[in-house]
């Protein structure tokens, strides 16, 4: 273990944006049943560089999308009835397939199978797609026990656990093996397991189809996500702006229903407006008719007192005249009043001025 975690370690400093991730100890275990510690460091970091295993490790996995999109095609191409088979029950590549490309089949296999499938891996031209070879020939290899499997726990359980079951070896009872022995390990078929999966004839080209395929539906299911998200947003705006639109309507409905209740009173003013008109043309038509029956009357009136006014007049202008000779008269009485008054001052001063020149005579 401490050999183990020795070489993870070193690997999460070499590899920073890799680390340690699950999956990998299985491989890095694999190479230290063999090697030593400074051997396994550098066959890991070969297979994750070189073999390009680390894209399998990195954030979103995309290496491994991709491996499994190349096994579910390759299924698809070579074992038809399987591929429709685990389509209706509802079994995907990734649910027992990821750790075999993720470990190299170290996770659940023998040991002599694991090993095996490493040599090829490390030695051949192929290199990693020799997983893709692998599983298609456990695939073939289990068709018919694959087919036969109906229900859904079944099936995963062979998937997952089982597989490699069918390059074991019966097993033979030793002479000391009893009902609690421990019995004898399990032996494989490792050369047969082997030479099925190099049989099966890889296309480089068709694998860099298939990951062309797998990456133009992934970007075109990034771009369908992103127009999600937009119209996610575009959803969360609109609702935003229908409430705000419902907002408005409800205070437009409130103001509709005051102009409703005005416009009802300004009727209900306008009809008794009406109705005062109607009452008013009405007087004035009482009115013009009192207004063109009085004419002639007036009229009559008029005559009655301009004769009446012209009568006092004329009456008025005689007493004027008399009046006014009357006035004359009585200037002329006082003017002659002011000369009998100023011939008797006159007297009445000589008067005076006699008595007292007798008095001045007497007085002598």
């Amino acid at each position: 273990m401490e050999r183990l975690a020795g070489v993870l370690r070193a690997y999460s400093l070499y590899d920073p944006a890799v680390g340690y991730v699950q999956g990998l100890h299985m491989v890095a275990a694999t190479l230290l049943l063999y090697c030593k510690d400074e051997e396994a460091f550098s066959l890991l970091v070969k297979l994750m560089k070189d073999y390009n295993l680390r894209s399998l490790y990195l954030p979103d996995m995309p290496g491994l999308h991709i491996r499994l999109y190349q096994f579910d095609r390759m299924v698809e191409e070579l074992l038809p009835a399987v591929h429709v088979h685990l389509i209706r029950s509802g079994v995907t590549s990734s649910m027992y397939a990821s750790q075999w490309f993720l470990t190299l089949f170290a996770n659940k296999f023998p040991i002599p199978l694991v090993i095996r499938i490493f040599d090829v891996v490390i030695m051949t031209k192929d290199g990693i797609d020799n997983v893709l070879k692998f599983g298609i020939a456990l695939m073939q290899k289990n068709e018919r026990q694959i087919l036969a499997k109906t229900k859904l726990e079944d099936l995963l359980f062979l998937l997952q656990e089982n597989l490699c079951t069918v390059y074991q070896n019966e097993l033979v009872k030793s002479p000391g093996s009893g009902i609690f022995g421990s019995g004898p390990e399990p032996t494989y078929r490792v050369d047969e397991f082997v030479n099925d999966a190099l049989d099966i004839d890889l296309d480089a080209s068709q694998l860099k189809l298939y990951e062309t395929e797998y990456l133009e539906a992934a970007n075109l299911q990034r771009v369908r996500k992103e127009e999600q998200e937009s119209m996610k947003q575009s959803n969360i705006t609109l609702q935003a702006t229908v409430r705000r639109l419902e907002e408005n309507l409800a205070q437009l409905n409130k103001e509709h229903i005051e102009l409703a209740n005005e416009l009802i009173s300004s009727k209900i003013n306008l009809a008794r407006l009406e109705d005062e008109n109607e009452a008013l043309q009405g007087t004035v038509a009482d009115l013009k008719n009192i207004v063109d029956a009085q004419p002639a009357e007036v009229e009559a009136r008029l005559k009655d007192e301009m004769t009446s006014l012209i009568e006092k007049a004329t009456t008025m202008s005689v007493e004027n005249q008399r009046l006014e000779d009357a006035m004359s008269e009585m200037e002329k009485e006082h003017i002659d009043l002011k000369m009998k008054y100023a011939t008797e001052h006159e007297r009445h001063d000589a008067l005076v001025q006699k008595m007292e020149n007798l008095k001045k005579s007497f007085n002598s």
